[in-house]
């Protein structure tokens, strides 16, 4: 026999468990990313409105897809949204952020076998909560057996319209209530701001996430590129020129042009300062790089903080190579793909400094739009893993990147740029890279171990490139410089984030610097290019937006402002028709 309640109450809650569906999303991502902005009481409060949001939306297309059939239509939500919840839990683990909107366009990059032996690595026992999600949606669908006539559908549609009240009755109160903020005008602009407005979507893209749900966080940036994108203002492109034009603190004064040198730039993968000087078991984590920061012509600087976003290592490959910060809230090189930058070698070519450049990498052209980006930065040659040894390779270890870039060193027109990635001391850190040193500390977590065993592999292929280099004459005629793409988050070692130190180091070896005249203390990612543009002597207008760290007079670069002048570049095109 029919029960009719049972039957409401059942299909009811198919809708609750859509919606825990992503409250269980939220509140993972909560616990292993950082939320940019402050939390308060209401805070959680527009979480639920948003979480109603997000899942009255999908009903509302499930409604469409099915004819109104109520019953199908929320079996498709409540698999959809948990699908979503999952595959952002994920993300999270190995980006540190919700998916954005362009990081779908790279979904043929996420998905190929390394990427999912990373996703895999980040599983959790307690995932499994997963399994009894789908037993849950599963008997709330057996038992929902009857349609609900057109009155139900409609108020499932609906009553978030009173939660929507709700909520700004509480914001109403709370800004009566506060001291300063007890105005018409200021509670509309908090709405607008909170709700509404870009600026939260493209500053704070966890806090607004969490805040707005994943409809309004995706739909808001969207719409604002496809209709309401306008062209940078005169006051915005003269904010712009006045900032780089600005060389007071980016030259440490006038040095003469170096034009007869090769600049090899390596790029390590997730190289954390912490592994300098380290000793584990009575051996150096890394011995080579510790015995060269020790020559007198080598600049070593241990004290670089990150400058990263959602790009992660692209992110690193732009700082570095275009000199200025990277989108917060989408992945860079989706938008700088189609925008005109001032690329290191297209600069370094421009003033004679150097014939050629050429990037060489250890994983398809395709992986995070490498192709086009070189393209962009204003390199003459991409030599990818496709074209090593017969494209056999995706991904090419560091021996076999180093081995590639010596061979194309000797065909290169010097004095050339050529920067070399390198790709074995990416995660997962599951086992020992270097079966000779093998860590047994045991108070250190086994993946910081093997990470630490990696890093020893990683030290010994650049020991053997650098010797390789002297071998062939290249050596004394070329500055090298040794950097990392990023740090190595502290959750991939089942660390806590107080653990272990972010900063990453730089090495620059071979260049006329004296370091005692040098910057020695905490600085900025940023701020490699502008110290390398300086160090060779450019004369170009653009020196990044980082301070040079060629002077002990040095003052932290990063101000909150440059974020939105990197935006604005990127995304307004500025150097397609830069300010004369």
């Amino acid at each position: 026999m029919n029960n009719p309640l049972k039957n409401r109450t059942k299909t009811a809650g198919l809708y609750a468990a859509s919606a825990v569906n992503l409250l269980i999303m939220h509140y993972y991502i909560l616990l292993t990313c950082r939320l940019e902005n402050y939390t308060d009481a209401l805070l959680w409060m527009d979480n639920l409105l948003g979480v109603v949001v997000d899942v009255t939306c999908i009903l509302a297309v499930a409604l469409l897809l099915t004819w109104g059939r109520l019953r199908p239509s929320l079996l498709i939500t409540a698999i959809m949204t948990m699908l979503w919840a999952y595959s952002n839990v994920l993300y999270s683990r190995f980006f540190h952020h919700y998916i954005p909107l362009s990081a779908m366009s790279q979904t043929g990059v996420l998905i190929d076998g390394f990427m999912l032996s990373n996703i895999y690595e980040g599983m959790k026992w307690y995932d499994l909560i997963i399994v009894l999600q789908s037993a849950m949606i599963g008997w709330l669908f057996a038992g929902a057996k009857k349609e609900d006539g057109f009155r139900k559908r409609h108020l499932l549609l609906t009553w978030p319209v009173l939660l929507m009240v709700a909520d700004l009755g509480l914001h109403v109160l709370f800004c009566a209530v506060t001291p300063g903020m007890a105005s018409p005008s200021y509670f509309k602009r908090r709405i607008i701001t909170r709700h509404f407005g870009l600026l939260h979507s493209s500053a704070e893209p966890n806090w607004s996430t969490f805040h707005r749900g994943t409809v309004r966080q995706l739909l808001i940036p969207a719409l604002h590129d496809a209709f309401l994108k306008a062209e940078l203002t005169a006051e915005q492109r003269a904010a712009i020129k006045a900032e780089y034009s600005n060389h007071e603190e980016r030259v440490s004064g006038a040095r003469p042009k170096v034009t007869d040198k090769n600049i090899i730039f390596i790029i390590v993968e997730s190289y954390l300062s912490a592994t300098s000087d380290l000793k584990v078991d009575g051996q150096e984590v890394t011995p080579f790089l510790n015995a060269l920061k020790q020559d007198s012509n080598v600049y070593f600087n241990p004290h670089l903080t990150p400058n990263i976003s959602i790009g992660e290592s692209s992110d690193g490959q732009f700082l570095y190579m275009a000199g200025m910060l990277p989108l917060r809230s989408e992945v860079t090189v989706t938008k700088a793909k189609h925008a005109e930058l001032p690329g290191l070698p297209k600069i370094l070519k421009k003033e004679g400094i150097i014939s050629e450049a050429q990037m060489i990498i250890p994983t398809l052209p395709s992986m995070w739009e490498q192709e086009a980006m070189c393209q962009r930065y204003g390199f003459d040659h991409l030599y990818s893993s496709a074209d090593y040894e017969g494209g056999k390779y995706w991904y090419l270890s560091d021996r076999q990147i180093f081995e590639y870039a010596l061979k194309e060193h000797a065909a290169a027109a010097a004095p050339f740029l050529s920067v070399i990635l390198t790709m074995t001391m990416h995660q997962p850190y599951n086992e020992p890279m270097d079966t000779t040193f093998i860590i047994t500390e045991p108070s250190l977590k086994e993946k910081y171990r093997n990470y630490l065993s990696t890093s020893h592999y990683t030290d010994r292929q650049i020991q053997w490139y650098f010797e390789q280099l002297k071998q062939q004459g290249l050596y004394d005629n070329s500055i090298i410089v040794i950097v990392a793409d990023h740090h190595a988050h502290a959750s991939l070692f089942d660390m806590a984030d107080d653990d272990i130190s972010t900063d990453i180091p730089l090495y620059i070896v071979n260049a006329p610097i004296d370091r005692n005249k040098a910057w020695q203390g905490r600085c900025q990612q940023m701020d490699v290019y502008t110290t390398l543009l300086d160090l060779l002597g450019c004369q170009s207008a653009w020196k990044g937006l980082g301070h040079t760290l060629l002077t002990t007079d040095y003052h932290d670069s990063l101000r909150p402002e440059l974020w939105t002048l990197s935006e604005q570049i990127v995304t307004g095109n500025y150097f397609k028709t830069p300010e004369p």
